[in-house]
């Protein structure tokens, strides 16, 4: 048994790889090493990094297959035909990373809007934080908030008032929070926000 093995062995010769054909499976395997690797080394506030290079990743594996439907042979084969590139192949692949790469995209979308969601909330329920206070000390209120709201969603094509957008933020009409909630600001603090004051406030 063992010479008949060591016969097989003496008549074996290395397949020949083409690299350009398994070019996208190999940038797959390197880029999930280099997403875990960053995973493990990152701090847990700059994680949102990780969905950009997973979508990079994903782009980057689409190129060789774009390279291979222009440039390449109508079929590829290796291994003694057990692992073939051809159109159909490449039209999978390509569907594929697509699919993967909006997936991510929607996934970071979702992440922002969570992160959106826990700032209003967060913002509601301290309702005692005044605007001016938060004018003064960090540059943005409610306010701001809700403008830069109202901008996204008319760079979208909603039509979205400055009332509206409020009540999105505040939970409730302006009006009404403000006699809810608002106080008389001091002389001081009225001229600090006034220094600092937005064009759209």
């Amino acid at each position: 048994m063992i010479a008949s093995l060591l016969a097989q062995a003496s008549d074996f010769s290395a397949p020949t790889i083409d690299w350009h054909a398994l070019a996208p499976e190999i940038i797959i395997v390197i880029g999930i090493n280099l997403v875990l690797g960053i995973d493990l080394m990152i701090e847990e506030s700059k994680k949102w990094a990780i969905a950009t290079v997973a979508g990079f990743v994903m782009l980057a594996a689409l190129v060789p297959v774009v390279t291979l439907a222009v440039v390449g042979d109508d079929s590829r084969s290796m291994f003694d035909g057990r692992y073939v590139v051809d159109n159909y192949a490449l039209i999978l692949k390509a569907l594929f990373l697509l699919i993967a790469y909006v997936v991510i995209l929607m996934s970071q979308t979702e992440l922002e809007a969570a992160a959106f969601r826990a700032l209003v909330a967060h913002l509601r329920e301290r309702a005692d934080v005044q605007n001016i206070d938060l004018m003064n000390l960090a540059g943005f209120c409610r306010n701001c908030l809700s403008n830069w709201y109202r901008e996204a969603a008319n760079a979208e094509g909603v039509d979205l008032g400055k009332e509206q957008s409020r009540e999105i933020v505040y939970g409730m009409p302006y009006a009404e929070w403000q006699a809810l909630n608002q106080t008389e600001a001091s002389d001081a603090k009225k001229a600090e926000f006034e220094a600092r004051r937005p064009k759209d406030h």
